[in-house]
């Protein structure tokens, strides 16, 4: 019954490690494509940096270059203002998904727990049972033991007077 028991603990406990290994290898890919598309991103904020210096160097005039320098500098600001919503989305749908995942392991754990208490409380059922038997067939033994004995005795008396008759008939 152990064995049966520890068999399916294990059995259940391989097929959870195998789901959370596909999970976490879901995950694994999905954040090497946010680091690629990470370093994309990089790749856009170096090119604009190489357009002001270029700008730096052509340097029309203080007013044109000034307001050439806003007009970019606003358009920064809006890329990196795009870049980091779609960071914070990205983000918040990795939380929502790892919310999830250890919403679900904690069903799964509480399940083990209660079906690992179950079989507890079965096993002590068993054991209660197995004993309160063991007890009865005790006592049953020793009443027939008693029995027995007082047949040997009964046995042997009846035998004693079969050989005194036989002594007397003989006599």
């Amino acid at each position: 019954m152990k064995e049966v028991i520890k068999t399916i603990v294990i059995v259940i406990l391989a097929g959870v490690a195998i789901f959370y290994g596909v999970r976490f290898n879901k995950v694994d890919k999905r954040m090497g494509k946010l680091n690629s598309q990470d370093s994309l991103q990089s790749i856009q904020v170096k090119k604009f940096d190489h357009r002001v210096h270029d700008l730096e160097l052509k340097f029309k005039g203080r007013g044109e270059h000034i307001q050439e320098f806003q007009s970019r500098l606003k358009e920064f600001d809006q890329e990196l203002q795009n870049t980091y919503d779609k960071f914070n989305s990205k983000v918040d749908s990795l939380d929502y998904v790892f919310q999830g995942f250890r919403q679900q392991t904690e069903n799964t754990l509480d399940a083990i727990k209660k079906s690992q208490e179950e079989m507890n409380n079965r096993i002590y059922e068993v054991r209660n049972t197995a004993r309160d038997e063991r007890l009865k067939l005790r006592q049953l033994v020793r009443k027939v033991s008693g029995r027995l004995s007082n047949l040997q005795d009964e046995v042997d008396n009846i035998n004693k007077q079969l050989e005194q008759k036989k002594k007397n008939e003989q006599q």
